[in-house]
């Protein structure tokens, strides 16, 4: 077999079935994934003309430096022993550790749900000067500083009711969170490019998944996981793009790490916040009347008014503790009269009027923050007592 071009180079005519080459796409001045030594190079080199999914594993592309030239011999698939429990994919056998075909890690037995005790001790505290940024309410991309480890853990969740995909919470890791995919799932995107620690550039078909999915070997059935995330097929990612892409999963909720309902736990700390938010409302109304008062009068027509609830979940290793966060917005928007802006139009020339109209929006934000052990026990509430914040556009 002549050298591969470096467009694309794909090719399963004579794969067994149950395996899948898959698509490399060659790109100049890409860092070699195994250049250990001259023998070692030579089989990652044969890896990237077949990327294969080893027992189901991970469907990621390596993109690396375009192949030298080989012989048809050496580079040729072999036809598989009807006696043979294992069929090769290439002549020359893969490294053991290119792509792991079970998965990094065993799964862990399963374990009676329990329930969250909230009647226990409970520190309880009152913030009174926070912004938005103290508790990621606009949930922002959160990019690492360093890249996203090959191996992370954290929290797959839905934001809101309306979410038809999990989101992704780690302090180690981004906020969007994609699976390889074969075309099912939610934004499928073919081809993604994604650059891993050692600079190597991957190229997985990925999308977005949500409860009910399969998605990285593992049937994510619930709203939220507590899961141990490969990144990359554990090389990392070092695209610094606000997501990142699983390959493998292992489900910890459930089990002795985490043996607590999460759900359950999210409708019951969640019904105490909305609590809160209730006996607070009148505070968060006597200012949003004071920030309207303070308006420019013609400024103060209207009162369209909203609501806005924000979720968010994280994980503490070093304290095996989750801090669920739930934050509310009621917004009110005011209307001011429409302004002629000056003309800059030369004399005699046709002119269009420039008109504008300000806008005033007065936000009430008030939030709850909760901290649960991995036992069940509900160790601290803080709340963040309503403020008021004021927009302005035109």
């Amino acid at each position: 077999m002549g050298a591969r071009p470096k467009a694309e180079a794909a090719s399963n005519a004579g794969e067994p079935v149950g395996r899948k080459v898959h698509a490399v796409r060659y790109v100049e001045g890409a860092m070699p994934s195994r250049p250990a030594n001259a023998a070692l190079a030579a089989l990652a080199a044969l890896a990237a003309l077949a990327t294969p999914l080893l027992a189901g594993g991970c469907a990621t592309a390596v993109a690396t430096a375009p192949p030298p030239q080989t012989t048809a011999a050496s580079a040729s698939t072999s036809t598989p022993s009807p006696a043979s429990s294992k069929p090769p994919l290439l002549q020359a056998e893969l490294p053991p550790d290119f792509f792991p075909p079970e998965g990094p890690w065993p799964a862990l037995a399963s374990v009676a749900p329990i329930a969250i005790d909230t009647s226990s001790k409970l520190r309880e505290t009152s913030v009174a000067k926070w912004s938005e940024r103290d508790l990621d309410f606009e949930q922002a991309p959160r990019l690492p500083a360093k890249g996203t480890p090959g191996v992370v853990r954290g929290v797959l969740f839905l934001a809101d009711a309306t979410s038809a995909r999990y989101a992704f919470s780690s302090p180690e890791s981004p906020r969007t969170a994609y699976f390889v995919s074969k075309g099912e799932g939610d934004g499928f995107m073919k081809a993604w490019q994604r650059r891993a620690l050692d600079g190597t550039l991957l190229f997985p078909d990925v999308a977005g998944f949500g409860p009910g999915a399969t998605a990285a070997r593992v049937k994510l059935t619930r709203s939220m996981h507590l899961v141990d995330a490969e990144i990359n097929d554990g090389r990392g990612d070092a695209s610094n793009d606000g997501s990142v892409v699983i390959t493998h999963l292992r489900l910890l909720d459930g089990t002795a790490v985490m043996p607590v309902d999460l759900e359950a736990a999210r409708a019951t700390l969640g019904a105490r916040a909305r609590a809160d938010f209730a006996q607070r409302k009148p505070k968060g109304e006597a200012l949003a009347r004071a920030a309207v008062a303070a308006l420019p009068a013609a400024d103060r027509k209207g009162g369209s008014p909203s609501a806005v609830e924000g979720f968010d979940v994280g994980w503490d290793e070093a304290r095996k503790e989750l801090a669920f966060t739930f934050a509310h917005r009621d917004a009110t928007t005011y209307a001011g009269p429409t302004r002629e802006l000056p003309s800059n139009c030369r004399p005699g020339e046709p002119c269009q009027a420039q008109l504008e109209r300000s806008e005033h929006t007065v936000n009430v934000l008030v939030a709850v923050r909760q901290r649960l052990s991995s036992s069940g026990v509900l160790i601290e509430e803080a709340t963040y007592e309503p403020r008021v914040r004021v927009d302005e556009r035109r």
